[in-house]
């Protein structure tokens, strides 16, 4: 959504509601979890909560091309076994318009900045043609 923060600047934000994994040998027994994941300004120093709250969202730019922003709280299992709990990416490439995508290469932070493990896959959107910002 695009909303005007406290301060009337226009900031998007992002809401994921579910998520599956595919194309890799074992991608089949991981599953993500956490939902909705919400994105939020990587300039904000204290990363967590992520929540629905337009002063927390990306600094919104009509000439933009991509976006960038942390995305959280995320959940990860695989085989039935928690690898993720309540944690977050950074520096997630958002992409709008036809082909919209977000891609992540990103550790997975706790809300105390502790690594752990790392993700590097593309999210496409699969039941629009395109995601765009109005």
């Amino acid at each position: 959504k695009k909303c005007l923060d406290s301060n009337d600047e226009w900031r998007i934000g992002v809401k994921v509601t579910s998520a599956t994994v595919s194309d890799g040998t074992f991608c089949g027994s991981v599953s993500v979890g956490g939902f909705p994941w919400y994105s939020k300004d990587p300039s904000i120093t204290s990363h967590c909560p992520f929540e629905d709250e337009c002063d927390n969202f990306i600094p919104y730019d009509p000439s933009a091309t991509t976006y960038v922003g942390n995305f959280g709280s995320i959940d990860v299992s695989a085989l039935g076994i928690g690898l993720v709990n309540d944690e977050h990416v950074e520096n997630v490439i958002f992409t709008p318009g036809v082909g919209a995508n977000f891609d992540f290469n990103s550790d997975f932070f706790t809300c105390d900045e502790e690594a752990g493990c790392s993700i590097d896959g593309t999210l496409t959107v699969n039941n629009a043609t395109s995601l765009d910002i109005k």
